[in-house]
């Protein structure tokens, strides 16, 4: 396949995605700017060394092959104004992210600006580079943190499991009634590891040292979507629901196991 050369190409968007398209940019002809109906291209930079390299805003001369992007060289930074950007993200997510674009209005600009950054609050976010010692330490952190959420439902299922075993041996009954304990305990382990993990993760995002990295992630991994630093009441409303519900699973399979014994 031919390698294809296309001057004038504005980045308007990158993500984060699958193999072996993970690197992924979104760019439009710059003739085409605040057209009704622009026609958009998402090429895959073949390393992350060249995605990291290219922002939102760049007007670019692009060498690619395929669907990879082999090489890009900066003409100039142009500046994106809201009327320019938001309409460029809504016919991104129509062509490329249906199931994004099914959760919203898209088409009203008004709901895209609380969803999405503004270009130039984006490219900030991107440009953001801490050194590699700052990245190792919110890495590590950061694993211990989702460690945690996973270990300790995990070791209190193992405990539940291991009291109702201890039983069996001096009640063989108790091995006809462990899948019971077991229904009971399984749904509360599961949602006590979610909620440890939005926790967790938000309580990461209000720490100054932590913040930004994670917001550039997700950023990164959503195509500009932002996120909000605390968990939002309906999400608080169906933690509770759904540990309500757990709850009262767990405490009917325990009183009838109770009852049986």
């Amino acid at each position: 396949m031919k390698r294809t050369t296309m001057p004038e190409m504005l980045l308007f968007s990158k993500e984060l995605g699958r193999r072996p398209y993970r690197y992924r940019l979104y760019f439009i002809p710059r003739e085409q700017l605040g057209s009704a109906e622009p026609q958009l291209y998402r090429l895959a930079a073949r390393s992350r060394r060249l995605f990291r390299s290219l922002l939102p805003g760049g007007v670019y001369m692009l060498t690619f092959k395929g669907l990879f992007l082999r090489d890009a060289e900066l003409l100039e930074q142009a500046e994106l104004t809201d009327e320019q950007y938001f309409p460029l993200v809504a016919e991104r997510d129509r062509y490329f992210h249906a199931e994004r674009a099914a959760g919203s209005s898209l088409p009203d600009k008004g709901e895209i600006a609380d969803r999405y950054y503004n270009s130039a609050s984006l490219r900030e976010l991107l440009d953001y580079s801490p050194s590699w010692p700052h990245r190792i330490a919110v890495a590590l952190v950061q694993a211990a943190a989702y460690a945690l959420a996973i270990l300790l439902p995990v070791a209190l299922f193992l405990l539940g499991a291991l009291f109702f075993i201890q039983r069996a041996h001096t009640d063989a009954r108790t091995f006809f009634y462990l899948p019971v304990a077991i229904t009971g305990l399984v749904p509360l382990s599961i949602w006590l590891m979610a909620t440890l993990h939005t926790l967790l993760h938000t309580l990461l995002l209000n720490i100054d040292f932590f913040r930004y990295d994670l917001l550039r992630r997700y950023a990164l991994r959503e195509g500009g979507l932002k996120r909000s630093c605390s968990i939002a009441p309906a999400t608080r409303w169906r933690i509770l629901l759904r540990g309500l519900i757990c709850l009262i699973v767990f405490c009917v399979c325990t009183l009838l196991v109770t009852l049986l014994l």
